[in-house]
């Protein structure tokens, strides 16, 4: 009897180990734009240590994510299933996206949130900046990830995608010979480098346009607006100001082709640039306004975190706010379950 009661202690200790660490399910059965880093750990040598020092609960909270969220959502499940409201299975899905999400999201670092709106500048566990955002719509949702903002670009130019290129700009110039002149888009050789002058290409023909590029240039009315912050990744997502400000006041704010438009970018790029004391405000608004395109890299990297948390704790530690489902990914986490 006590081999098969040591037996079913061991697995329970792994199994429950295995569920901190985020191994038992994985967020790619969620959205294939969804990635995290594997996390290592040797279990087996955690459970010799938890039984030789006689820590077995100490050794797994050092696995559970430190960050106030999971904290308060515990709080809120352990709540919930004292005086249910109909949240818990939405409680519980979301401390396992806190399971999934890095341990060490930095010293200070940016934080997304997705079906909130919402971008938070933390330093440790205080919010120091916050403003809503405009994130990608359901067909072209933002991905979700983690990575290192290390330039800002001001006055950049807009170098259009492929797919808009292809689905918007093509057919909207052959309906409006204007379009490119009113929209300040510079039509660019397959070279990359020579521009080419509109009124010599057909554009009713398909051939005539394909390898073409465009890129808008900077300005007020750039689709990027006045400044981007660059955090590379595969999916050529960043973080940008807007032209369209009327959009923030809207309660859904899910509009972008995938990347991150902020409400407030000369807060932003006053706090991302605070390392380098020779750019002030004046001169971070000049460069801004300029329409000659710059790029100064960061003193240092600052981590950036996008997240998709449908239930989030508010400052008080106490209140929880459930919001909207834009990419219906609580519903594919659910069937997973």
């Amino acid at each position: 009897m006590v081999p098969e009661l040591d037996a079913k202690m061991t697995y329970a200790y792994l199994r429950y180990a295995a569920d901190l660490l985020g191994w038992t399910s994985t967020p790619k059965n969620v959205s294939k734009n969804w990635l995290v880093s594997p996390r290592e750990d040797d279990l087996p040598a955690r459970l010799a240590r938890a039984i030789g020092e006689q820590k077995v609960r100490e050794t797994l909270e050092e696995l559970a994510p430190s960050h106030p969220q999971y904290r308060g959502l515990q709080e809120a499940l352990a709540q919930e299933k004292a005086h249910p409201t109909g949240h818990r299975a939405q409680i519980e899905m979301n401390l396992e996206r806190w399971r999934w999400a890095p341990r060490d999201l930095g010293k200070r670092y940016i934080l997304v949130n997705v079906p909130a709106y919402q971008m938070q500048v933390m330093e440790g566990d205080r919010p120091v900046l916050a403003m809503r955002v405009i994130v990608g719509k359901p067909e072209n949702p933002t991905p979700i990830f983690s990575d290192d903002m290390r330039y800002v670009v001001f006055s950049p130019y807009w170098n259009i995608p492929e797919e808009i290129i292809r689905k918007e700009t093509l057919p909207r110039i052959v309906n409006d010979p204007d379009y490119l002149d009113r929209n300040h888009i510079e039509v660019v050789a397959t070279s990359g480098k020579d521009l080419i002058d509109p009124s010599d290409i057909d554009w009713s023909d398909a051939g005539a346009t394909r390898g073409l590029h465009f890129r808008q240039a900077p300005g007020p009315e750039n689709a990027l607006g006045l400044v981007k912050f660059i955090f590379p990744n595969h999916f050529d997502v960043y973080l940008h100001d807007t032209p369209g400000d009327q959009l923030f006041k809207q309660p859904d704010r899910a509009l972008s082709h995938g990347c991150i438009r902020v409400e407030n970018p000369v807060a932003l790029a006053q706090y991302v640039m605070r390392d380098r004391p020779e750019w002030t405000a004046q001169r971070i608004d000049t460069a801004m306004h300029e329409e000659l395109e710059k790029t100064v890299m960061l003193k240092e990297p600052l981590p950036v975190h996008i997240g998709y948390w449908t239930a989030w704790v508010e400052p008080d530690g106490k209140t929880v706010t459930y919001t909207g489902d834009p990419y219906n990914l609580d519903a594919a986490q659910s069937k997973r379950r």
